[in-house]
């Protein structure tokens, strides 16, 4: 159980990072890279990516987390679909909402990385803290509490200024 807890911490800090958390498939992600590859925010996969939660298949269970991140992504029925499949390539991942496709996972992740990297980022934290709020009324208050914040600094009216020029 030590070396599950040790596992568990991998993922519980990629839950809370400030930032977001972009992955890329381009091969294989099996059990616990299959867990990794959809603990982020985002996942792309590459023509050669797939994933498999090998984990029912040994007489285990995702205790990483897999379950969950499905079910957050996707929803309940692709968690079973997950389990049932021998291999989930980047079309069926797409359409079950659990990845991006593209081309090459790693060219996609950094190029969106980069749209990422150019936001500014008090807003870009909010948001994280703001999509890990299920409660609608405890969004729409603390999401009120950012705006009021960000539309009094200085980097607001700089920032409007540049988009009103263009």
């Amino acid at each position: 159980s030590t070396i599950y807890q040790e596992f568990q911490g991998i993922f519980r800090a990629i839950r809370e990072s400030p930032v977001p958390i972009i992955a890329a498939v381009d091969g294989a992600a099996v059990g616990f890279g299959c867990d990794l590859s959809l603990a982020g925010n985002i996942t792309f996969m590459g023509n050669n990516g797939w994933l498999a939660q090998g984990w029912m298949k040994a007489g285990l269970i995702p205790a990483t987390g897999g379950t969950y991140y499905v079910a957050q992504r996707a929803g309940e029925a692709a968690v079973w679909k997950l389990l049932a499949a021998e291999r989930v390539d980047a079309a069926t991942a797409e359409s079950w909402g659990l990845a991006t496709a593209s081309v090459e996972a790693r060219t996609a992740a950094l190029e969106f990385a980069m749209k990422l990297a150019a936001m500014p980022r008090k807003p870009l934290r909010a948001l994280m803290q703001l999509t890990r709020t299920s409660d609608y009324e405890a969004h729409l208050r603390r999401a009120l509490d950012y705006q009021t914040t960000f539309i009094t600094d200085p980097e607001f009216a700089r920032l409007a200024a540049k988009l009103l020029a263009r």
